[in-house]
């Protein structure tokens, strides 16, 4: 492929400059799995969460270099933690932070909580398929428990990071 994935030394850049690096070659990876055959192959939704995680990787490495630094009072890091929340809310369909009481008439089955923010499955799904065109295949090909477990495990990185 002519191209080596990069090496970053702090963790979060690193992380996305390799998510990155996999998203940007992933015809050429598919084009070498198919032809080399190799004896472990990431299952077909690994992909659709390489794509979630660069969306969540790249907001991470954006908000922590932000708050990092010698002249960042705690009101930037403050606000750019906001922020960091804001784009979950905006973009996958976090809610929050919500009280105790509303936590309580959530539904568990149809959402996940975590502390104070929730997500519809729903939401994660729509999010999912907003990534990339084919998305909405693989979820498809997937049989309904798999895709329930993949989507929950989705909702809760975005959940949890929000809390």
């Amino acid at each position: 492929m002519q191209t080596t994935c990069p090496h970053i030394v702090n963790r979060w850049l690193s992380t996305e400059k390799v998510i990155s690096w996999f998203k940007i070659h992933q015809p050429q990876l598919l084009a070498h799995i198919e032809s080399k055959q190799p004896d472990s192959i990431p299952p077909r939704l690994w992909w659709v969460a390489l794509f979630s995680m660069h969306h969540f990787t790249t907001r991470t490495a954006v908000t922590f270099c932000s708050i990092q630094g010698l002249t960042t009072i705690v009101l930037q890091q403050r606000n750019a933690l906001d922020n960091f929340i804001a784009t979950f809310i905006d973009d996958v369909g976090v809610i929050g932070p919500l009280t105790v009481e509303s936590i309580t008439n959530i539904d568990p089955s149809t959402h996940v909580i975590s502390g104070h923010y929730a997500i519809a499955l729903s939401s994660v799904q729509k999010f999912l398929v907003g990534l990339a065109s084919w998305v909405d295949t693989l979820l498809n090909e997937a049989d309904e428990s798999d895709q329930n477990a993949f989507q929950h495990d989705i909702a809760l990185v975005y959940v949890t990071a929000c809390d």
